[in-house]
């Protein structure tokens, strides 16, 4: 359900979904626990502001880790770009932890992978990286979390886009262990997107013109 309603935008199962997630925000019932992540996801897709407010009200009540994983990943699906900056917001707010909110650059990025939210987490990280390389913590077996800063540009498809990424994080990266391999993934992927895209527009410029 999950994908046919949002990538296909089908507005049965959106309604749909935003009942169960109405209900579940109301009692904690109707949604299996297994389904959760998509019901609040695909509610939050489509949501309106008082769905947003629903939900942050309900991750200031609950210190359930799966749910709060699951409030926060719906928090960051939504399509209206007013409301992905206001949950990006979250990941600076002291009130919750930055390692529960930093996964939301990554979901914000991948949900605005076809809209104009897309490019909203990497503008977000140029704003406040300072603030953001202060908040997260250093060290693991997994490198510094500023390394991880770097994926708010793996959606990115163009040359511009490339372009302006490399331009903000070659040097940053620098500081943060694990920060090079990570950057340079990044910017392979990017390549990557460039070259299958190149390769099929004249596949998809014949497909119209034949329409």
């Amino acid at each position: 359900m999950p994908f046919v309603a949002s990538e296909g935008q089908d507005p049965l199962l959106a309604r749909q979904a935003q009942a169960l997630a109405d209900r579940w925000l109301k009692d904690r019932t109707g949604v299996d626990p297994d389904m959760l992540d998509g019901v609040l996801s695909v509610a939050a897709t489509f949501g309106d502001r008082s769905f947003f407010d629903s939900l942050l009200s309900e991750l200031t009540k609950t210190s359930d880790e799966r749910e709060r994983q699951s409030i926060l990943r719906a928090l960051g699906s939504f399509r209206e770009p007013n409301l992905a900056e206001a949950s990006l917001d979250l990941v600076l707010d002291p009130k919750i932890d930055v390692r529960e909110s930093q996964p939301l650059l990554d979901i914000v990025a991948f949900s605005g992978r076809y809209r104009e939210t897309g490019r909203l987490p990497f503008e977000f990280v140029q704003k406040n990286f300072d603030e953001l390389v202060r908040r997260l913590p250093k060290g693991g077996p997994r490198g510094d979390s500023g390394a991880s800063l770097v994926f708010v540009g793996q959606y990115f498809c163009d040359e511009q886009s490339r372009k302006e990424f490399v331009n903000f994080f070659e040097e940053r990266v620098k500081q943060f262990n694990g920060g090079q391999q990570n950057f340079s993934r990044v910017v392979e992927t990017i390549k990557t997107c460039e070259a299958h895209k190149a390769a099929q527009a004249t596949d998809v410029s014949t497909y119209l013109s034949n329409r």
